[in-house]
């Protein structure tokens, strides 16, 4: 029986070869267009849903009506971050993001163009981002202390010794303290990184 529908639907693919190829082209064109926009739609669905808290993570954007235009931007300035935290009580943290564009010259007059991204360090509280897997670098302990060493060397921490550990077999632990010159530097930075988030939008490419 089916190799009966199979030997008359040739005959009329051989007889009707112009309206056979139309129809078969269509339906293939068709049954592609169909698989693209299931898989843009799958794609749009699943998009950031890894998140263990994809449901409660929300956007802000600023909207703008002027002149009979609208226009809708996931951009805001830097200082809404503190803001929205103190007068909205439903909000339990916040993360910015800051990208821009520099044009750097050189001794050589030579400009180079580097794109330049910046965080605040609450995306690893919302975002469930695996630096480790995402970049193929293991991130051992052992690596801090490079730069605890050199931050000893520039007096902006200072180390010593603990008492004896029974639990590491009589052993001594390094400890880390805060000096007063690493205080008065870490507020620098501080400060250079509030007057950075507050004065992105208002920067443009400059030779630097």
């Amino acid at each position: 029986m089916f190799r009966n529908h199979l030997k008359i639907a040739y005959r009329n693919f051989i007889r009707h070869k112009l309206y056979s190829f139309i129809n078969v082209f269509g339906l293939a064109i068709g049954l592609s267009i169909c698989m693209i926009i299931s898989i843009w739609v799958l794609r749009e669905l699943n998009y950031d849903r890894f998140h263990e808290n994809a449901n409660r993570i929300y956007r802000v954007e600023r909207e703008l009506y002027r002149d009979n235009l609208y226009q809708r931007w996931p951009i805001t300035e830097g200082l809404y971050k503190q803001a929205l935290i103190e007068d909205f009580p439903e909000i339990e943290n916040a993360v910015r993001f800051w990208r821009r564009e520099f044009a750097i010259k050189d001794h050589k007059n030579d400009i180079h163009r580097e794109e330049v991204f910046a965080v605040d360090n609450s995306i690893f509280e919302i975002f469930d981002f695996n630096v480790e897997k995402k970049s193929g670098i293991r991130w051992l302990f052992g690596a801090i202390y490079g730069p605890l060493g050199r931050l000893v060397d520039h007096g902006y921490v200072k180390s010593f010794e603990s008492e004896p550990l029974p639990e590491r077999g009589g052993r001594r632990r390094v400890l880390y303290r805060l000096t007063e010159a690493g205080k008065k530097e870490l507020l620098r930075v501080k400060e250079l990184h509030t007057s950075l988030w507050m004065d992105a939008h208002s920067l443009k490419d400059k030779n630097l």
